[in-house]
């Protein structure tokens, strides 16, 4: 991650496949590209993105992207939404959390191989609070 954590405040500590999961559960540790994520406490707001489907996926989940989809497909893709998962990315919801608020930042991981990632990944432990959305639009097409 280096620079791009850097860039959002201050990086409190970096976590790999190799240095262990870190303060995260290794499943969801995991679910960041080789286990890579830091830990970042915000030094400025920060606009986020998460895509989701009602009864699928919750609005104000933990996974969000710094990353804004252009479509449902892309969304689908670079977030590695697995079909059994009944994420449709319907929805996009933009929220600005805010600064001194802690992070976990890194990079999509592969899902079963076909469903490749690598759009930026951050979750947020707990959700997202409501009071930072900032829009939501409908997808009507890709």
């Amino acid at each position: 991650m280096g620079g791009l954590s850097n860039s959002y405040g201050t990086v409190i500590s970096r976590h790999n496949a190799l240095t262990g999961h870190g303060p995260l559960p290794r499943k969801i540790a995991e679910s960041f590209a080789g286990g890579a994520y830091d830990v970042v406490k915000l030094d400025q707001d920060l606009t986020l993105y998460r895509v989701w489907h009602p009864g699928a996926a919750d609005e104000f989940g933990g996974y969000w992207s710094t990353d804004k989809p252009s479509g449902r497909i892309s969304a689908i893709m670079d977030s590695a939404l697995l079909p059994e998962w009944g994420n449709q990315a319907t929805r996009m919801t933009t929220i600005r959390v805010p600064e001194g608020e802690v992070i976990n930042i890194g990079q999509v991981g592969y899902q079963n191989g076909f469903w490749v990632g690598g759009s930026s990944q951050v979750l947020i432990r707990g959700g997202a609070k409501p009071t930072w959305k900032i829009d939501e639009l409908t997808f009507t097409n890709d």
